[in-house]
């Protein structure tokens, strides 16, 4: 990891506040007077927290504490080792404080920092770092460390939690470094399993997985009534589902879920979803009185995964499992009058939605919306969660100016009682301003109140240097659009839809060129230079030649188009699109050119 030493940097300041009291000194004239205590026993977890607190600190003073297993009458920061007692909030949704809660407290010689889990000692030693040496890390490769003389600890009660139980993003950065999810305080599946960064929960099972617990290669030709009748024949294409009505089907998936459960002690949660097959659903007579029945497709599907999640529940009872579905597509609606069972997960999968205005706010979302609050209304607290979307996936590039979205539906999330959050972007290659949207959601999935605009703004002043104020003005050059009235922003959408106006991109190009005009090291150009393949991409998807153009103008576009991918390459994008690599990317748009 690249780390910058700086002398100052602008911070946004935390949101809670800290009462009165004398700070303690941790460094002062090229000393300390503390060590950092670990129990003999401490975790990998704890013990590589321990040891980035102790190096940290000697990168921004020149002081190294030690670490140590006992601290024979020393000063001491005491890592992992506080008891909750009565330190618990009051708060609105589950939220296990003990396992992931910040917490910092000195009793005027000492310092706790952390409950006693793995998580806590790992996201209290950041909040540490945060506040009494101001480092930040905002990305894989920048981390800011200020040089300081000296370092004060507050001698008041730092005490904070997470707005959501699960915090997850497949976002590129973030598959590739468990340290920076880590600080980003990320804790799903997405993010490289590594305990000595907390681990990974697994209490979110998303995958459309339906054919992959009755394959159709495996059982259709024999059997082909497992499968969806759609217009009256049986299918086991990758459009189709399966017919949840047969009982061969039920006991198949129950003994595929447990033989999974049995050969993965580790998991918590099983997935039960269909395909990502719109148009899928089993029109049989049986699945079809069924959906009469329960209140549409969803109905019939949440009956099969509560009577499996039983199934399940009853073959290995001291596991506790639970069991994911999506509510996706055509079963986003909720069921008029099936319940999810207590061992059942919602993920509610908004797919269609705006992303450039609210789900509460924007009445071209009403739809989205009440499905959400109807599933909230039926399924019990804690079991909710969202898979929010937060990239183009026609094309990983085009800008997505989903920035006060972002804001807006974390905390309508939160406020409604979701308890877990997956976002999924560009998770092949790095895409639209990908740096940036990891480290923002990151800080919303912990705290959605913080406002969108100087979170932006702190990002951009230290990831761009003297370029950030300009990307900035790129980026709201790029959202303004959103304020008129009908226009909107999806996750498809093509380049000359409303909000990519003429105007916007002319601005956004001027602002661009003036971010520019004033960076000097290879870092920051490569990091401006990616913001400009945004650019480029639009302008090659909006000049493809007709077939009647001349020689000369697709001779231009071809050499443009060669050019952009090129440079895409140069900056590791391998593809832009879902599914579709950079080499497929340039056939293709060559192929539309001639």
């Amino acid at each position: 990891m690249k780390s910058r030493v700086i002398l100052a940097v602008a911070m946004i300041p935390f949101a809670f506040s800290l009462a009165e009291a004398k700070p303690l000194v941790v460094v002062a004239n090229h000393a300390s007077p503390y060590v950092i205590r670990i129990d003999p026993s401490a975790s990998p977890t704890v013990q590589g927290a321990a040891t980035e607190l102790s190096e940290v600190i000697a990168q921004s003073t020149g002081v190294r504490i030690p670490v140590v297993t006992n601290a024979s009458g020393a000063r001491a920061l005491v890592i992992g080792q506080a008891h909750i007692g009565n330190t618990r909030p009051s708060v609105p949704h589950p939220v296990n404080i003990r396992a992931e809660g910040i917490f910092i407290s000195a009793d005027g010689r000492n310092i706790d920092i952390g409950y006693d889990s793995d998580r806590s000692a790992l996201y209290s030693v950041d909040r540490f770092l945060e506040l009494a040496v101001g480092a930040r890390w905002y990305a894989p490769d920048d981390t800011v460390v200020p040089t300081k003389n000296t370092i004060t600890a507050p001698a008041a009660k730092v005490l904070d939690y997470p707005a959501f139980d699960y915090r997850d993003t497949d976002i590129y950065d973030v598959r590739a470094s468990s340290s920076f999810d880590a600080h980003l305080r990320l804790n799903g599946e997405s993010c490289p399993n590594m305990g000595n960064f907390g681990g990974v929960d697994f209490d979110f099972a998303g995958g459309e997985n339906f054919h992959e617990l009755v394959p159709p290669s495996k059982y259709f030709s024999a059997h082909p009534e497992y499968f969806s009748m759609i217009d009256g024949k049986r299918s086991g294409s990758g459009s189709a589902q399966l017919c949840l009505t047969n009982d061969d089907v039920f006991h198949i998936v129950v003994d595929a879920l447990v033989a999974q459960a049995k050969a993965n002690p580790s998991l918590t949660t099983l997935a039960l979803s269909p395909n990502d097959a719109p148009n899928g659903a089993c029109q049989c007579p049986n699945c079809q009185a069924a959906d009469a029945r329960l209140g549409g497709p969803s109905g019939t599907e949440l009956d099969f995964v509560n009577r499996v999640a039983a199934a399940v529940d009853k073959a290995l009872p001291d596991r506790h499992l639970k069991v994911m579905t999506l509510a996706y597509q055509y079963l986003e609606k909720p069921p008029l009058s099936v319940r999810p069972a207590n061992n059942v997960l919602i993920c509610v999968c908004p797919i269609a939605a705006c992303v450039g205005h609210g789900l509460q706010a924007d009445p071209e979302n009403q739809v989205d919306r009440k499905n959400l609050e109807g599933w909230d209304t039926i399924t019990k607290p804690g079991n909710l969660s969202i898979w929010h979307y937060a990239a183009n996936f026609r094309s990983y590039l085009q800008p997505l100016p989903d920035w006060d979205e972002l804001g807006a539906d974390m905390k309508y999330y939160r406020d409604i009682g979701v308890n877990g959050i997956f976002v999924e972007g560009d998770y092949q290659s790095p895409g639209d301003m990908s740096a940036l949207r990891t480290w923002l959601i990151g800080k919303l999935l912990w705290n959605p109140d913080q406002p969108v605009w100087p979170l932006i703004d702190e990002f951009c002043a230290n990831y761009y240097g003297a370029a950030g104020p300009d990307i900035v003005a790129y980026l709201k050059a790029l959202a303004a659009p959103l304020s008129t009235p009908g226009v909107h922003l999806h996750i498809y959408d093509g380049p000359r839809r409303g909000v990519l106006t003429d105007e916007a991109l002319s601005e956004a190009d001027a602002a661009l060129t003036r971010a520019e005009a004033k960076v000097a090291d290879d870092t920051t150009k490569r990091r401006v230079g990616l913001v400009r393949l945004s650019l480029r991409e639009v302008q090659i998807e909006r000049s493809v030649p007709s077939a009647t153009a001349s020689d000369t103008v697709k001779a231009a576009f071809r050499d443009a188009l060669q050019s952009f991918i090129a440079d895409a390459k140069q900056a590791g994008i391998t593809q832009l699109r879902e599914g579709a690599s950079t080499d497929t990317y340039y056939a293709d748009m060559l192929a539309a050119s001639k």
